[in-house]
């Protein structure tokens, strides 16, 4: 861990950038502009080499079809990770729409908000199945909420009902992918510093964010499994089960060394 001088640069840094260029993003937004989105990987871009955040990928993302990427969820970094990865808004709880900063950005870039008043479900299933029908993609956070990074939280099949509607003859796929944080400093980490980086309960952000920004680096480790198609799921339970398995055995074994469920 560095002196305090270290993280009050890197804290200033992240600032300047969210400060210049957030009110940009909402700009090109306002004027439907899709220089946003680069404005946005920009903005993701910067923050990552300020918090020094080393990403190891394993795999790809899928390109070129309508596709629901999804992941577990443990930390505020994922979004910039994925982000950065993949480039596709996220399916965010209703609540987000309001927070500052996250709020902010999720809007902009065009995230879709889940309002857990059954009757607007309905419209929330129609946002999501035009964005599909005009060929783009979608990133779910499975568990409907963060974990301690420690395991993966039992995935909602509901966040799937999605994928029991028709999309006017597209065929949608589904790709699992998993994010764990291994390494402070290089240094592997246990099951004590995991909340380093998960933020999780009733954790404060300020106070979270500057302890991360202490350290002179981070390693988040990702995993793009092979796409599915949605089609080979006979139930929204079979593919919540299916992506439940595939990424909480990814994040065990970068964990632990060894899968979930695996026999010692």
């Amino acid at each position: 861990m560095q002196n305090d001088f270290f993280p009050v640069i890197r804290a200033a840094l992240v600032v300047l950038v969210i400060s210049v260029l957030l009110p940009i993003i909402g700009i090109l937004h306002a004027f439907g502009s899709p220089r946003k989105l680069k404005a946005h990987a920009l903005m993701c871009w910067l923050l990552i080499h300020i918090i020094n955040i080393k990403i190891k990928v394993k795999g790809k993302p899928a390109k070129g079809m309508p596709a629901l990427y999804v992941s577990n969820h443990s930390s505020y970094l994922d979004i910039l990770v994925l982000w950065h990865l993949i480039k596709k808004p996220f399916v965010a709880k209703q609540e987000v729409n309001d927070w500052p900063v996250f709020g902010w950005s999720a809007r902009f870039i065009d995230c879709i908000f889940i309002d857990r008043n059954v009757s607007k479900t309905e419209a929330n299933i129609e946002k999501i199945k035009k964005l599909f029908m005009q060929g783009d993609g979608l990133t779910l956070f499975a568990e409907g909420t963060t974990s301690n990074g420690n395991r993966v939280l039992p995935f909602k099949s509901s966040m799937f009902t999605l994928l029991e509607h028709d999309l006017g003859g597209k065929k949608l796929w589904v790709q699992p992918v998993s994010i764990v944080y291994t390494r402070i400093n290089n240094i592997p980490i246990g099951i004590h510093q995991r909340p380093y980086f998960a933020w999780y309960g009733e954790m404060s952000l300020v106070p979270h964010l500057w302890q991360l920004l202490k350290f002179y680096s981070v390693t988040a480790e990702v995993e793009f499994y092979p796409a599915v198609a949605a089609a080979d799921f006979k139930s929204r339970k079979e593919a919540a089960d299916y992506c439940y398995e595939k990424i909480s055995g990814s994040v065990a074994h970068a964990l632990t060394g060894r899968r979930a469920g695996a026999e010692s």
